[in-house]
């Protein structure tokens, strides 16, 4: 078998994609930072480097610094910053004509669990007639089964039964 030496191997792997699972604190972080350092040296090619947090992200372009090169070649943030700007780019190819609003806050969230509430007058009624605590939880409550719906990907048949049974 023919030597492969240290720099034909990083040069031979460089264009694939790799998973990293550690626990926290083992130097995921360190070891992509230095990683993607050096593909920003032998390739031109651009860099994805999907994170779970926003704050992992933060911490990866802070060690990267902001050069040119790592701005116009590296994109780091979560699965959902990603899809985000793949919407924003090109959001225009499947008939979006403006980018969807994101509630990245629960309180706004909330909010529009209220406006929502406030336009459905069979809703509003109850709501209207009950104290404010009984108010909270229904809107809590509400966005609690909006989580659930997203997590468990129903299908509106699904939902439907779903929320006829709560009747």
């Amino acid at each position: 078998m023919p030597y492969v030496g240290v720099h034909c191997k990083e040069n031979a792997t460089a264009h694939l994609a790799h998973l990293v699972k550690a626990s926290a604190g083992s130097g995921k972080t360190r070891v992509l930072t230095e990683r993607i350092k050096r593909l920003l040296n032998i390739s031109k090619k651009k860099i994805l480097a999907i994170t779970f947090t926003n704050k992992a992200g933060d911490e990866m372009r802070e060690r990267l610094g902001d050069s040119e090169k790592v701005k116009s070649q590296v994109f780091i943030g979560t699965f959902h910053g990603f899809c985000q700007q793949v919407l924003e780019m090109r959001g225009n190819l499947i008939g979006l004509s403006k980018m969807p609003q994101i509630f990245e806050q629960e309180s706004d969230r909330l909010l529009l669990i209220e406006q929502a509430i406030q336009s459905t007058p069979s809703y509003f009624l109850k709501y209207k007639n009950s104290d404010e605590k009984k108010q909270r939880d229904f809107r809590y409550r509400t966005l609690e089964f909006i989580s659930k719906i997203k997590r468990e990907l129903l299908l509106e048949e699904e939902l439907l039964n779903k929320t006829n049974k709560r009747g």
